[in-house]
């Protein structure tokens, strides 16, 4: 199943040298509205041994190519989702909408730690639950270097009724131990990387399940991650997951991140007439039907967002100051397309 804390696997840092060893900072590795990432992951069958902390150590994730096209994942402004103005705290989200319906995850970004504070979802079939933290989750204090930890515990829970007069209602709590205990250099798909930095993150979930009141189940899961961080990339390189329940089965990802604005434009243009005044078209058709396109402005915060379809989008420019903006959104080929476009007045 799925769990209402670790919905999404992948923690969003860059990362800084200090003394030949990597240090997670906010200033550097505060994620920010208009950061993009991709991520690829593989599915292992056989027991990974990584273990060991310490110092000068090597490991090699080369083996461990994806099969699948990568995840694309783009952070917004939580205004610009459908439930922001329900978890006021939040200064970051993540919007996905796909064939079954659209999830939207909540975040605060502050100068000594990052928390997840809720996630949302919706169903085509117009089933919505909200899931906000009684207790955030602290995923990252700033700064976190070799030897540092913290131990933090996250709560939730939410009920709903299935229309049969039977009210069900989840409790759950989770308990984190984070600990970088290791740095050294790491062989992946995609290259090597000296001073890297591994995080080791232990995370214990109790979920009771309740009808009506009566408790009905009580899950226990254990999952146990280490996560590698390097200077030259805004996420983490690499993850490795393990779950207790089944040790030989291993989850590999690697991720490659971008900063909204400032990254380069795809050869696809659409987006006309370049410059524009009073008016600007969207082409939508290139775009992933149903996904989420995105005007960002030149910090990379989300002005205006549209959903993908087939047809064209005319965009009033009249309330947008002049200045430099990007188009962005992922296309049929699971990739991001960017453009550049210059309003003037």
């Amino acid at each position: 199943m799925k769990h209402f804390f670790t919905l999404l696997s992948i923690f969003v840092f860059t990362v800084s040298l200090l003394n030949a060893q990597t240090t997670i900072t906010y200033e550097a590795n505060g994620l920010k509205v208009g950061d993009a990432n991709t991520s690829y992951s593989s599915e292992v069958h056989d027991f990974i041994d990584i273990h060991a902390p310490g110092g000068n150590k090597t490991w090699d994730l080369s083996a461990y190519t994806s099969t699948s096209e990568g995840f694309i994942v783009q952070f917004i402004d939580p205004a610009t989702t459908p439930w922001g103005a329900q978890v006021p705290n939040s200064n970051l989200a993540i919007w996905q909408k796909g064939d079954d319906g659209e999830t939207a995850v909540y975040y605060s970004v502050t100068p000594s730690q990052m928390s997840y504070l809720a996630v949302a979802t919706k169903a085509n079939d117009t089933i919505e639950t909200m899931v906000i933290l009684d207790d955030d989750r602290v995923m990252m204090r700033f700064p976190f270097a070799y030897n540092d930890e913290f131990e933090d515990d996250a709560s939730m829970q939410f009920e709903y009724s299935d229309g049969s007069g039977v009210t069900y209602r989840f409790e759950g709590d989770q308990n984190d131990k984070v600990v970088a205990d290791a740095w050294g250099d790491l062989v992946t798909p995609y290259g090597t990387f000296n001073d890297v930095l591994r995080v080791r993150e232990e995370s214990t979930e109790i979920l009771d399940l309740y009808a009506n009141d009566v408790l009905v189940m009580t899950t226990y899961d254990t999952t146990l991650s280490y996560v590698f961080y390097h200077s030259s990339n805004k996420l983490p390189i690499a993850i490795v997951d393990y779950d207790a329940d089944f040790p030989s089965e291993v989850t590999v990802s690697f991720n490659q991140s971008s900063t909204g604005i400032s990254e380069h434009e795809t050869a696809v243009k659409v987006a006309y007439p370049n410059p524009a005044s009073d008016y600007m078209t969207l082409d939508l058709r290139p775009f992933k039907e149903e996904s989420v396109v995105q005007l960002l402005d030149v910090s990379g915060k989300a002005v205006a967002s549209f959903t993908a379809g087939n047809e064209e989008e005319r965009v009033d420019l009249s309330n947008y100051p002049e200045g430099v903006y990007l188009v962005a959104g992922e296309d049929k080929g699971h990739r991001v397309l960017t453009q550049k476009v210059t309003i003037v007045k």
